[in-house]
């Protein structure tokens, strides 16, 4: 092999390897995104779950306030209601 023909193939190679390159960086880039797109989604996501638990926790709370005085008067709803409000707040097993 003459010299001509190696400094050839290396520039021929150097040309592959940068656009193999360039190509990469392309496909990472586009990764970055979704993973940022992905994190955002999450979060969001737990902000509505922490929301949706406080609104719940804040229903049984009134929901036990309001039956608390019709204990008195009749027993069988009052503890209907409560062990109703117990199961629907425990977690799903």
């Amino acid at each position: 092999m003459c010299i001509i023909t190696v400094c050839r193939y290396v520039t021929e190679v150097r040309l592959q390897l940068s656009d193999q390159l360039r190509c990469l960086d392309q496909r990472v880039e586009c990764h970055l995104g979704m993973v940022s797109e992905l994190q955002d989604y999450y979060r969001r996501h737990s902000e509505i779950e922490m929301e949706l638990s406080r609104s719940l926790e804040k229903l049984d709370k009134q929901i036990r306030v309001r039956h608390k005085a019709e204990k008195q008067r009749s027993v069988l709803p009052f503890s209907c209601t409560i062990r109703l409000l117990t199961c629907t707040l425990s977690p799903v097993v």
